[in-house]
């Protein structure tokens, strides 16, 4: 990347949405960088047809660099910045869903877990239902929040 280029994040965030974005996940795992045979032999790219219309989207918005020997990878700044924005993320079957969201879902099964088989045996049951629905609120809006404000969509 040229000194002075800066890259249009807007922009990127859009175009960066499925095999796209799958691509980009699997050559940012890699620290020396990936060829093409090594990228297609990753799930999801048959022939490399496949994978240049997307190496092209992702070199054009500066996310990948080709190195001389022919690898692809994610130069160190971009790596940075990009990470910072989908570490709460998790990458699940091409698309980004947030960590908060499997949290609201494992605490809300827990809960009704909880009242099912805990409750008719404690006195003090309904200031645990009060707390416990709180708290499932709560993570539950976190979540919806997260999924909001998800880098990619």
């Amino acid at each position: 990347m040229a000194e002075g280029q800066e890259i249009d994040w807007r922009q990127a965030m859009s175009l960066l949405k499925g095999k796209t974005l799958r691509l980009y996940w699997i050559i940012q795992k890699e620290y020396e960088g990936l060829e093409i045979d090594r990228i297609m032999e990753r799930r999801g790219f048959e022939k490399r047809s496949d994978i240049d219309p997307h190496l092209a989207v992702l070199r054009r918005l500066r996310l990948i660099a080709r190195s001389e020997d022919g690898k692809y990878f994610v130069p160190p700044a971009i790596k940075e910045k990009l990470n910072f924005a989908i570490r709460s993320f998790l990458y699940l079957r091409g698309t980004l869903v947030p960590r908060a969201l499997i949290g609201a879902i494992a605490f809300t099964a827990f809960f009704a877990v909880y009242l099912a088989f805990l409750v008719p045996r404690v006195e003090a049951w309904t200031s645990l239902l009060v707390i416990g629905l709180a708290l499932c609120a709560v993570n539950w809006i976190w979540a919806i929040s997260n999924w909001m404000r998800r880098p990619f969509r």
